[in-house]
């Protein structure tokens, strides 16, 4: 790699609940990091093939959105790998899509602002 390695504290990996069920060691860690794939998959589905039921009439809002559960996605896969075996080397794959939800929400607040700006202005507000 082209940069140095930062290793973590040990303690940093043990959670509260570490129970192995059906041979899944730490289960309920792993299983809630799939709850995110319940607002991501619903939600790409309607990223894709729902947008005309549900007012987005930009294409560019949709591929916002899409962007926006598919990193829900991609954070409940990359969160389960860590959690099976919590250690430094895993440890990126459940914080890579944290900065890519920051960013789509300032950008998206952004917009959301410049919007209701120009129509608070139009209106005589």
């Amino acid at each position: 790699m082209a940069t140095l390695r930062f290793r973590h504290t040990p303690a940093l990996h043990l959670f509260a609940d570490m129970r192995n069920l059906l041979g899944v060691p730490n289960t309920l860690n792993v299983l809630t990091a799939y709850s995110l794939l319940l607002a991501g998959v619903p939600g790409l589905v309607l990223c894709l093939y729902g947008s005309r039921c549900f007012g987005v009439s930009l294409r560019w809002e949709a591929s916002g959105w899409f962007l926006f559960y598919d990193g829900n996605v991609v954070a409940a896969f990359g969160s389960a790998y860590y959690h099976l075996k919590p250690d430094d080397d895993r440890l990126i794959w459940d914080r890579l899509p944290v900065p890519e939800h920051y960013f789509l929400a300032v950008i998206f607040s952004s917009i959301v602002y410049s919007f209701l700006f120009v129509l608070a202005w139009f209106s005589g507000f």
